[in-house]
């Protein structure tokens, strides 16, 4: 009850457009032994990085430089990871050289990524974690990452358009929103829910809420409605027998999803200010 309290009372944005939900961060916020138990309830997101990783790479190759280093690909990119929870994924994006900065709104999650990067050095110099809000840290940080990602989270989220308009608020001119979900469909019902909670236990049973869920096309008039544009979506199956992903072209169930900020933003030009409209004198 005290751990409970303390969430409740810290952590939580109180403004009306709040894209936070204070069932869903308690039921995410972990210690730890939680996040990084390679075979724990989140052992799929770990296994999850072999396609999304590659993923957010190839959604920043239109701005990789000539000469980008092997080891360090990501190195000079600042990278935004929501809803971090134990750096599970902002790990390995700092190995690979990016500048990660995780956020999460459960002061938990926060203090157990912060004690697992102290493992290693390389890593704890390239990330940095922050127990805020995404609309809090998009007035604090607009146009300030090259990559955006939303990994497992929108369908966490109450109010997904003012998730959205943040995220994409806070991507450079050029830069990519990177989202990884679950579609709202009668087959992501059936695994998603019924089979990965209830009958092979792969995560607590009410865990996700299909109701929260979104549909493909309805993500991508959101990110088009905010200013992006969507440049890829691939379907992700999962196989818990070997606790791995593979990469479908089926995008009813889990699907990735990368979009680009335009570079410049042209305002639509009337009639009366199109010189080219003028009659001759």
């Amino acid at each position: 009850h005290i751990a409970k309290s303390f969430i409740r009372s810290r952590h939580f944005c109180t403004s009306a457009k709040s894209t936070v939900d204070e069932e869903e961060i308690e039921k995410l916020s972990r210690t730890i032994s939680d996040w990084w138990n390679p075979n724990g309830d989140f052992s799929a997101l770990h296994s999850m990085n072999k396609l999304r990783v590659p993923f957010i790479k190839s959604s920043l190759e239109h701005l990789l430089g000539e000469n980008v280093i092997p080891s360090k690909p990501l190195k000079g990119f600042r990278i935004l990871d929501v809803g971090c929870g134990g750096g599970v994924l902002s790990e390995p994006l700092a190995r690979l050289g990016a500048e990660v900065t995780g956020v999460d709104a459960s002061a938990f999650n926060i203090h157990a990524a912060l004690r697992h990067a102290q493992h290693d050095f390389k890593v704890a110099r390239n990330v940095q974690y922050k127990c805020i809000t995404v609309e809090e840290l998009a007035d604090k940080e607009p146009e300030s990452f090259d990559c955006v990602v939303a990994s497992e989270v929108i369908e966490h989220v109450t109010d997904k358009d003012t998730f959205i308009s943040a995220s994409t608020q806070m991507l450079k001119p050029g830069g990519s929103l990177v989202i990884t979900t679950i579609n709202q469909t009668v087959f992501s019902y059936a695994a998603a829910i019924v089979g990965a909670e209830y009958l092979l236990r792969l995560v607590k049973p009410g865990t996700h809420d299909w109701n929260k869920f979104v549909t493909v096309d309805d993500l991508a008039d959101l990110i088009s409605q905010n200013g992006a544009e969507v440049m890829d979506v691939k379907g992700m199956f999962f196989m818990p027998v070997f606790n791995k992903w593979c990469w479908i072209e089926d995008t009813s169930v889990n699907f990735a999803l990368s979009a680009m900020k335009p570079d410049q933003i042209f305002p639509e030009t009337t009639s009366e200010e199109n010189p080219s409209n003028e009659s001759e004198t």
